[in-house]
C-alpha cells in the first residue's frame, strides 16, 4: 500500500468515494477539518453530526484507510478544550484508527 494521503475528509467526499472503489487504493490516509475551535482559522464544512463522523470514518477504515485531522490551533483556552464535538471526534478516532 501506498503512503501517500489525500485532503479532504469533509469536503471531497464523492471524490473519496470514487477512489475507494478502486482495486488499489493510492492513498493510506484521509486527513481534513472538522467544524472545531482547535481548526485554528481552517474552514471546514460545519457539520457537526456525531453519528455521520462516526459513518464516515467507519467506512475508510473498513478498506483501512485512517483519518486524521487538521487542528492546528496554536492559542488555546481552557474553554475551547471543552469543546463537545472536538472531543467526541479525537475519542471516537482514537478508537477506530
Amino acid at each position: 500500500m501506498s503512503i501517500w494521503n489525500i485532503a479532504g475528509f469533509n469536503c471531497h467526499e464523492e471524490i473519496i468515494n470514487k477512489m475507494i472503489k478502486k482495486d488499489n487504493i493510492p492513498f493510506s490516509y484521509v486527513f481534513g477539518g472538522i467544524c472545531s475551535p482547535l481548526a485554528g482559522g481552517r474552514y471546514s464544512i460545519p457539520v457537526r453530526d456525531g453519528e455521520y463522523f462516526e459513518y464516515r470514518v467507519s467506512l475508510l477504515n473498513f478498506y483501512n484507510i485512517g483519518v486524521r485531522l487538521t487542528l492546528q490551533a496554536t492559542n488555546v483556552s481552557d474553554y475551547e478544550l471543552l469543546d463537545g464535538y472536538t472531543n467526541f471526534a479525537l475519542s471516537f478516532l482514537n478508537y477506530r484508527n
